[in-house]
């Protein structure tokens, strides 16, 4: 579902990558004025292909097997190994929202649009990254370039489920961002 469109057509002028391995990865970042702390990892794949790779960021990593969403900061850094267009992120965001019996009908519609208008097409390297703060909104920053500041700490909560709640995609991506290593 999510962000799983096949790879695009080679293109004829080389885009430079913007990132490789652990470099999309930094162990801090500092969103919306927060410090915040890599406390997880995870890489999605689909049928094999891999699709991106993801860090969940947070103030204190005892966020981590708890009930956090739209209650305390944190930052998901989603970064991609093949192209998607702005409508497969729009398509997918809908449709695993949908899933959620939580969401509350109709009422983040105008603030999805606003978020889903924001979306443009990925090419292998470019990193999306939405953070959280209690109070203030979720901020949407393409390549480490601010892009809106969507209201609502319940808009946190279930637009950043669609990667970290039990109504994910992936269960398992879910799993592995959201539970404490043993």
């Amino acid at each position: 579902m999510l962000l799983l469109a096949a790879p695009a057509a080679v293109e004829a002028e080389e885009k430079p990558v913007f990132c490789e391995g652990e470099a999309c990865f930094p162990q801090t970042v500092s969103p919306l004025g927060m410090n915040l702390q890599k406390v997880s990892s995870a890489r999605y794949r689909y049928y094999g292909f891999l699709v991106f790779d993801s860090s969940l960021y947070a103030e204190d990593p005892s966020i981590l097997g708890t009930d956090f969403l739209g209650e305390k900061a944190c930052a998901l850094r989603l970064c991609y190994h093949r192209s998607l267009s702005a409508d497969d992120f729009r398509r997918s965001g809908s449709e695993t929202l949908a899933l959620n019996p939580n969401v509350p009908p109709g009422e983040l519609d105008e603030r999805i649009k606003l978020l889903h208008a924001k979306y443009r097409q990925v090419q292998e390297g470019d990193c999306y990254q939405l953070s959280f703060k209690p109070g203030r909104g979720t901020e949407l920053s393409f390549n480490n370039t601010p892009e809106i500041v969507i209201p609502g700490d319940d808009f946190a909560r279930y637009y950043l489920g669609i990667w970290l709640s039990p109504y994910s995609f992936s269960e398992s991506l879910a799993e592995k961002l959201t539970t404490s290593p043993k």
